[in-house]
């Protein structure tokens, strides 16, 4: 996990604004171009998952495929993408959220024990009103099934205000976290 360079309201009113957006839910994971383990498919393509990503993605201006022009799904084996593909996918390496709340997914999450990120979908998508995914990887984007080179991924440095940070040109805004997963690791 990479600090972009947001800053710490930014970050606040981003949160607020995906919990506004979601309904209420005041957890909010990360999101990822493909579902791992492929046995959470299922559980993340209902229509109700469905137009709470439309929801949120409408409040930043994003479409559903935002993401489009930076996708290379080729990793077919763990996490494969949908079609077309969409960030749209849990992924809990980014988690944030009201420490009762974060309290409640962690205790379900080792109590149930095996693959967490499996358990992690479990418990949000049987919990919808307490979770919700950052659609737009807003405050936290996850890299895997991105394409792998700088210019055709939507990061980039840019220097502003005297120093550098990341920023998403498919956002167009100062990214707040950076995740390398999957095969989008460094």
């Amino acid at each position: 996990m990479v600090n972009g360079g947001c800053g710490e309201m930014d970050l606040l009113r981003t949160y607020r604004a995906i919990v506004r957006a979601s309904g209420g839910a005041r957890l909010v994971m990360g999101a990822e171009m493909g579902a791992y383990p492929v046995q959470v498919r299922s559980l993340e393509e209902g229509p109700s998952s469905l137009d709470r990503m439309v929801r949120v993605l409408a409040a930043f201006g994003l479409k559903r495929d935002w993401a489009a022009p930076y996708v290379d799904c080729r990793d077919a084996r763990a996490g494969p993408c949908s079609h077309p593909p969409e960030y749209r996918y849990l992924n809990w390496g980014f988690v944030i959220g009201p420490v009762d709340e974060l309290r409640k997914l962690l205790s379900f999450v080792v109590a149930q024990g095996g693959n967490d990120q499996g358990q992690a979908a479990r418990y949000c998508f049987s919990h919808a009103d307490a979770c919700t995914l950052d659609y737009g990887g807003l405050l936290s984007l996850s890299l895997h099934n991105f394409k792998p080179a700088m210019g055709d991924s939507p990061l980039e440095v840019r220097r502003t205000q005297g120093r550098s940070v990341v920023y998403n040109r498919a956002t167009q805004r100062t990214q707040c976290f950076v995740h390398g997963n999957g095969n989008g690791k460094a």
